[in-house]
């Protein structure tokens, strides 16, 4: 490899890496290794899409870019005109084909199409343009799609009669493309159409993939009514995921000022979630809120006062994670949580940046010593048992963990006021027989432990292993 093509695959993961460290929906779609792949091919020649649905159509550009015709001796090759068939056509397709999926009695839940109904459908689609040759050309798609193209695999893998998309997320990108192609190309679905679509789903999350998708795709004008309609609903019955659904749609709109009233009546209701009885319904509004309103500059003052004095603890320690893993780069985000790992006076919430930090900033010099420090002396035992976790999770093969793990299962101080299970020496303990078990100090360790321990229900925990260790 020459030193030019070394400097453009350095400077290609680096943009790869910028893009999925900036863009919260694409690290969202990062995880996923199918579209992991994809983005890399993207991005082997260009920036890759900030918004979900502009990556997904270029992704589906490289699936769908050849469909090779020319070497099957078995069709009259005088009938069929391959260069008819262009991108907007092939997606027609597909949208067709996912539309099809979606419109059975299972809907998105089934991905799952017959052959029969599978040629039938790239038949009607292609009809217009082939005449006769579009039943022949239906037949070998069928095979294109599946051998290919990849976006169609047999059933379980080997049932030949049924046919689904290879990931969901073409299903969904497909299906949700299909609905927006009807409402501005065909006209056959108007706003009211579209509308109806998100009243007959909003309630089940398996199409809120589909429903985001097509907010990002339509003209905000459009999207900003379906966001009123979800806005005006009452899904206090149904967790108030109406209102979720519709900041999920806001974050896919590119220019929000031409949804700025709808946006902000939308922020402030979920704002007063984060007040509601139910501590899952709080968590999840300080998620949509850091999610959706990033970069609006009062979320990052909004979020560290409530994470510093709110009045509920699950609010807290849900601005503290927020915080953490939203403003990461932000050179004041790793002291405070310092500080409020170490004075907070609610534990939950020194917890939380415990384990914020720790995973967030793992390869920060100063993190490995500051979390020996913390499982050794701090006086709170729910914040030493955070920091031994962490260590054994993030620090297991370290020189020095196995021996601090070791004092801490024997000379932790022993509280009665915590449950035995939040003791730092029952985690120490059950880390040292998870992660070494092998080691032959750790034997001596647990039978010490289960005769000695000061705490009867840790000296139970500390036999029982006992005894399975024994027995291997």
């Amino acid at each position: 490899m020459t030193l030019t093509d070394r400097l453009k695959k350095a400077a290609s993961l680096e943009r790869l890496d910028k893009a999925i460290s900036e863009s919260r929906a694409i690290l969202e779609l990062a995880v996923n290794p199918l579209l992991l792949t994809m983005m890399s091919i993207l991005n082997r020649y260009q920036e890759l899409p900030r918004f979900r649905h502009k990556l997904y159509q270029e992704a589906s550009k490289v699936l769908l870019h050849k469909w090779d015709f020319k070497e099957k001796e078995q069709l009259n090759h005088d009938k069929i005109d391959s260069d008819k068939i262009d991108e907007e056509v092939k997606q027609i397709i597909c949208g067709r084909i996912a539309y099809k999926m979606q419109s059975s009695g299972k809907g998105l839940a089934g991905n799952i199409i017959s052959r029969e109904d599978l040629r039938e459908t790239i038949t009607e689609s292609l009809s217009g343009l082939m005449g006769t040759g579009a039943t022949a050309c239906a037949k070998l798609m069928v095979e294109q799609l599946r051998d290919r193209n990849f976006i169609l695999c047999f059933l379980g893998g080997y049932n030949e009669d049924y046919f689904a998309f290879v990931h969901r997320t073409f299903l969904e990108y497909f299906c949700a493309w299909e609905f927006v192609r009807q409402f501005e190309k065909q006209r056959t679905l108007d706003i009211d159409g579209l509308i109806e679509v998100f009243r007959g789903h909003w309630r089940d999350e398996s199409w809120h993939e589909v429903l985001r998708l097509m907010a990002g795709m339509l003209n905000a004008k459009f999207t900003g009514e379906i966001r009123e309609y979800l806005i005006g609903e009452n899904g206090e019955a149904e967790k108030f995921i109406n209102l979720f659904l519709a900041a999920e749609c806001v974050s896919e709109v590119k220019n929000r000022n031409e949804i700025a009233a709808i946006a902000g009546d939308l922020r402030d209701r979920i704002k007063e979630l984060t007040k509601y009885g139910v501590y899952q319904i709080r968590r999840q509004a300080v998620a949509a809120l850091a999610a959706t309103w990033k970069d609006d500059p009062e979320t990052l003052p909004w979020l560290k006062q409530r994470a510093q004095s709110d009045d509920n603890s699950t609010v807290r320690r849900a601005a503290v994670q927020e915080l953490a893993r939203g403003w990461k780069d932000d050179p004041e985000t790793l002291p405070w949580l310092k500080q409020l790992a170490q004075s907070d006076d609610d534990w939950p919430v020194r917890r939380a940046a415990v384990q914020e930090l720790a995973r967030g900033w793992k390869d920060d010099p100063e993190t490995l010593p500051w979390l020996k420090q913390l499982a050794q002396s701090d006086d709170d035992s729910d914040v030493r048992q955070a920091a031994v976790q962490e260590l054994a999770r993030g620090w297991k093969d370290e020189p020095g963990i196995f021996e601090l793990l070791c004092d801490v299962a024997i000379n932790d101080p022993f509280d009665r006021k915590y449950d035995w299970q939040d003791n730092p020496r029952q985690t120490a303990l059950a880390a040292i027989i998870e992660l070494y078990p092998d080691r032959p100090q750790t034997l001596a360790i647990v039978r010490d432990r289960a005769q000695n321990d000061r705490d009867p229900k840790l000296r139970e925990f500390a036999q029982n292993e006992l005894a399975k260790l024994e027995r291997k």
